[in-house]
């Protein structure tokens, strides 16, 4: 067995890689540069380690097979595999000084505050966003500290507004979807097995376009089985997004740099530099030595997000926030005007006069009264499907923590996620038509029939997607349990 040490360039950190006896110290430091750019170091404490069961906690079906995605250039195994050259990466707890890490880490903070500032400052944005960049642009989904969803949104839109590509066009210069999605990123969202890219794109045999089009390379996660399936999916590009945002902050501010400290803006435009790449991100916002072409990009990308926020904070009206349902529009036309350019142009007696005269408002709002009644009982009916799979889903969890098996335990758990995610659909569904309660209580002067099962089933599936997220995170736990 070989073992080889390496240092993490940011904060000092010593690592230990173990391998197969054929294993160099060339295809080590490969390993060692694949996950540090990938984040996958951050927030390890002396004596953690990287293995199967890790990654299955976080969602990678594949894992469970011990890592066999094939490793371009590493030795020593069966058909040249992973196997677990990394399953015994663990940091060297007599190598460690810790006094020299805080002292690194406290003078990175200072260094981080001043490029990120002096880089939003001074910068012209490049790409600015404007009121129609951000309508088009849904709500954010997952949660960002420090940011609202007014700058989550705001942040998204600035990428797709430079990327400038449709959601379902994949291309090898612009990458995925609407935001130009890369293979680095889809590995770090789990939707890609590990290893990908270094398998299959690190010595520019393929391209882009053709590893995706590959089903074997998808984990499924998701239920993304193939590249198709997430570009039809606009909400799933935007979860993906949103979700290496939340997560590249976190893992910066594990890495010392000052987020919580940034203003909004200079958060929003930091959020997309760690999604792009966390270790370019890392060094970017220290003011580290970077390659010209890479610096620059960042720059312009924190700029425009920066922008992006702030435009949007100063700007963006409930209307464009959809924060205010529809309204029905009525009398918006000179009717008689119209009536009498039609009779012109007939010209003819024979031709019987057309009334053009539609409903009044009130039919309008009577209209939306019955549309509201169809779909809370449509909600209604949804909930209890959900709610009678609750109790299969429940006989899996338990069979799944009783066998400790983590094929089991991951199985649970991406069932666990789906079933989470059907929940939030209905949650958007009941509180769009709480918006249509209030305007209808409005301008109708009544509630609508069918209001108190909206309001019944709001409390009902927040508490089940509480319940839901709590069995989620146990599962995790258990099966990252299994590592020690």
């Amino acid at each position: 067995m070989n073992v080889y040490t390496f240092t993490n360039p940011i904060n000092g950190q010593q690592f230990q890689i173990e391998g197969p006896d054929a294993l160099t110290e060339a295809q080590a430091q490969k390993i060692f540069q694949q996950q540090l750019d990938a984040g996958s170091l951050v927030g390890l404490k002396s004596g953690d380690l990287i293995n199967s069961a890790t990654q299955l906690a976080g969602g990678l079906k594949s894992a469970a097979s011990q890592l066999s995605q094939s490793l371009a250039g590493v030795g020593g195994s069966t058909q040249g595999a992973l196997t677990g050259a990394f399953d015994a990466a663990t940091q060297s707890a007599s190598s460690i000084n810790l006094g020299s890490i805080t002292g690194t880490l406290q003078s990175a903070a200072g260094k981080s505050l001043g490029a990120i500032n002096s880089t939003i400052n001074n910068l012209v944005p490049a790409n600015p966003i404007n009121i129609a960049d951000l309508s088009k642009q849904a709500t954010g989904l997952v949660p960002i500290q420090g940011l609202s969803q007014v700058d989550v949104r705001a942040a998204m839109s600035s990428v797709s507004t430079a990327v400038d590509q449709a959601a379902t066009v994949l291309s090898d210069d612009k990458g995925l979807g609407k935001f130009g999605l890369d293979a680095t990123q889809l590995e770090r969202a789990g939707m890609l097995k590990p290893g990908t890219v270094s398998t299959y794109l690190s010595d520019g045999a393929a391209n882009l376009s053709q590893v995706l089009n590959s089903p074997s390379v998808w984990t499924g996660a998701g239920g993304i089985t193939d590249v198709s399936k997430l570009l039809e999916s606009v909400p799933s590009q935007e979860k993906i997004q949103q979700q290496l945002m939340s997560q590249g902050l976190s893992s910066l501010k594990d890495l010392g740099i000052p987020t919580d400290q940034l203003s909004v803006d200079a958060l929003s435009g930091t959020a997309l530099n760690a999604a792009k790449s966390l270790g370019d991100a890392a060094k970017w916002a220290q003011n580290l030595p970077l390659p010209a072409e890479v610096k620059s990009a960042l720059d312009t990308a924190a700029r425009d997000g920066a922008f992006a926020t702030n435009f949007a904070n100063q700007n963006a009206n409930d209307a464009v926030l959809q924060q205010d349902p529809a309204q029905p529009a009525s009398d918006t036309a000179d009717r008689a005007t119209i009536d009498a350019a039609t009779t012109r142009v007939t010209g003819s007696d024979k031709v019987p006069e057309v009334n053009y005269q539609s409903g009044t408002a009130k039919d309008s709002i009577i209209k939306l009264v019955q549309s509201f009644s169809d779909n809370s009982n449509q909600d209604l009916e949804t909930y209890k499907k959900l709610n009678a799979s609750i109790s299969d889903l429940s006989k899996a969890i338990t069979e799944a923590k009783t066998s400790n098996d983590p094929i089991k335990l991951s199985a649970a758990i991406d069932k666990t996620n789906n079933t989470i995610s059907d929940y939030e659909a209905l949650q958007g569904d009941l509180q769009g038509l709480q918006r249509q309660v209030t305007y209808l209580t409005k301008e109708w002067g009544n509630k609508p029939t069918g209001y108190t099962t909206v309001e019944t089933l709001q409390g009902r599936v927040s508490s089940a997607l509480a319940n839901l997220e709590s069995s989620l995170e146990k599962l995790k736990k258990q099966l990252a349990s299994q590592s020690g």
